[in-house]
């Protein structure tokens, strides 16, 4: 029995409550109101709207991040203030509130205005297949950055239509390169026939320890619970064809979560070079002007209980310039593919 599952089994009723709590996509979402303010409003020459608005991001930040327990709240909070005075709308306390986001110095967490958010779902990019040679097939998982149902579950759905189009390969590529985050519920989903339990995901934090991101149960309840249904249908030699990962520098957030998915595995090797860095769970809040307000609340855990913290290293370190032909050469000579 493993590390995780020991820890698991020990504060099970602890992590239940935190597992359903967890949306599909390995965010936590809350809306909330302001904890009682330390001051008030006249004090920063600020409106109430606006001080509202910064006290309940605040709030949710300090209550939120991983390592809360080392930052001074007091001195912080009155820095964050004073850099909001005369504020007047929300928009106005923006710099405030990235100026507490960047005490935390997680290297992930973020305020997203209604604009960036617009933005990103601009941005669609399904994953794409390709053939190398006759034995090896190549699946590049993207970007995901729609929150959507419908665009989600494209995004599955691509990703399941090749799988089964050269179910017979005997080798696999999977391109992570490239890939910085965003909503990695269908991620994982898109790979589930890869993975030994199909979607199992932890997060550790100092206060916490290791709990479930979310589990191969929470999916199955899930708005994606047909399209995970479907992934359980795949050949089960699928959990143990040999698997080259391919990462790089730009692979963060849930890139990395995806990552770690395959970290443990059997017959698998990642080719590349250090990801981002971003390796930990984003717990967000929708703010009432439409912006989002994200948190980074745990570190990335793997099979084995190791918590990545600051970036995942390959196996074996390549630059882009060859690195189809080493992986591609690595499958034929190991595995004879």
């Amino acid at each position: 029995m493993n590390f995780v599952w020991i820890k698991l089994m020990l504060k099970s009723l602890r992590w239940l409550g935190i597992a359903i709590a967890f949306s599909i996509s390995g965010c936590q979402v809350t809306q909330t109101q302001s904890n009682s303010p330390h001051t008030n409003a006249q004090a920063y020459e600020m409106s109430e709207k606006a001080f509202s608005y910064l006290s309940t991001g605040f709030d949710f930040i300090q209550q939120t991040a991983i390592d809360k327990e080392t930052i001074d709240w007091i001195v912080l909070r009155e820095e964050v203030f004073t850099a909001a005075q005369g504020a007047q709308e929300a928009e106005d306390t923006y710099p405030a509130l990235r100026i507490a986001i960047a005490h935390l110095n997680d290297q992930h967490s973020y305020l997203h205005t209604s604009w960036d958010i617009q933005r990103n779902r601009e941005i669609v990019n399904l994953p794409r297949g390709e053939k190398l040679t006759d034995g090896i097939s190549l699946l590049a998982i993207p970007t995901h950055v729609d929150q959507s149902d419908e665009v989600s579950r494209s995004y599955i759905s691509a990703a399941h239509h090749f799988i089964r189009q050269v179910v017979g390969s005997c080798g696999w590529v999977i391109d992570l390169r490239g890939n910085r985050g965003g909503n990695q519920g269908p991620m994982i989903i898109s790979l589930a026939p890869f993975l030994p339990s199909g979607l199992d995901s932890y997060i550790w934090s100092p206060t916490s320890g290791v709990s479930y991101l979310y589990s191969r149960s929470f999916a199955e309840h899930s708005s994606f619970s047909y399209l995970f249904s479907l992934s359980k249908r795949f050949p089960n030699a699928l959990k143990d064809k040999p698997v080259a990962v391919l990462i790089d520098r730009n692979t963060g957030s849930s890139g990395e979560a995806t990552l770690v998915q395959f970290l443990g595995r059997a017959n698998t090797k990642t080719f590349g070079t250090r990801t981002s860095g971003a390796s930990s769970n984003i717990h967000i809040m929708y703010m009432t002007d439409g912006a989002i307000l994200g948190v980074a609340n745990g570190y990335f855990v793997d099979r084995e209980g190791k918590v990545y913290r600051n970036g995942i290293e390959p196996d074996i370190a390549l630059g882009d310039r060859n690195i189809i032909d080493e992986v591609t050469s690595w499958l034929e000579e190991v595995h004879r593919c």
